[in-house]
């Protein structure tokens, strides 16, 4: 009987210590942001997290976590996707809105930890042109090879297709992106957005930013 108890209080001693580690943590963190994930963002983004051009939803998946995270509090705080005419933009929010705190962490290391997934080139532009205007006016915060700065909130360009790049430069000239003067970052690519940037130009950086996620 003494033997019996000893083995149970080891076992238990064994279980506290597995649960306390950080791998067990890491672990459960995972399955967490998993489940979260099938559960609010595998309908629009599918289960690769390959983005679906439909629904406006982009690629996610292998996005930085700190990205994620702050796109997500973007969206729940109303900084982002309360534009009435940007309709995937509130469908985001309204998303964004029903996780807490700790869900948006969780699930934010599950998209970073993601298979990538390279957006494919563009061609209806030129890239030489484009890396000429991406290196004077992008480069800055977005870093020369477009895959963003923390330091700078500036997101992973290279990261997203042709489709995605076009439309939210879009947003962010006509309005539906970086209106709200508590999105000082949103309000910056605005100021860039609406300065005398043409169509030809937006084709010709997405044609250079899209040939970077090759290389």
């Amino acid at each position: 009987m003494h033997i019996h108890f000893n083995n149970i209080l080891r076992a238990t001693a064994l279980l506290l210590l597995a649960v306390a580690s950080p791998e067990f943590c890491h672990a459960e963190e995972k399955e967490n942001g998993a489940a979260i994930y099938q559960r609010t963002c595998v309908a629009c983004h599918g289960e690769k997290g390959a983005g679906n051009l439909l629904l406006k939803s982009p690629p996610i998946a292998g996005l930085p976590e700190w990205y994620v995270t702050l796109q997500l509090g973007r969206f729940r705080d109303g900084h982002r996707g309360s534009h009435p005419e940007d309709i995937p933009g509130q469908q985001m929010a309204a998303i964004a809105k029903i996780l807490k705190a700790e869900d948006i962490a969780t699930l934010s290391l599950h998209v970073s930890g993601m298979q990538p997934i390279p957006p494919e080139p563009s061609d209806a532009g030129d890239r030489e042109k484009g890396k000429v205007f991406f290196i004077e006016n992008c480069a800055e915060c977005h870093r020369f090879n477009a895959t963003g700065e923390q330091a700078f909130r500036s997101p992973p360009l290279a990261s997203f297709p042709a489709w995605y790049l076009r439309d939210q430069f879009g947003k962010f000239q006509n309005g539906q992106r970086g209106a709200d003067e508590k999105d000082e970052d949103g309000t910056k690519m605005k100021i860039i957005a609406c300065g005398g940037v043409t169509e030809s130009d937006i084709s010709d950086i997405i044609a250079y930013i899209t040939s970077l996620a090759q290389e």
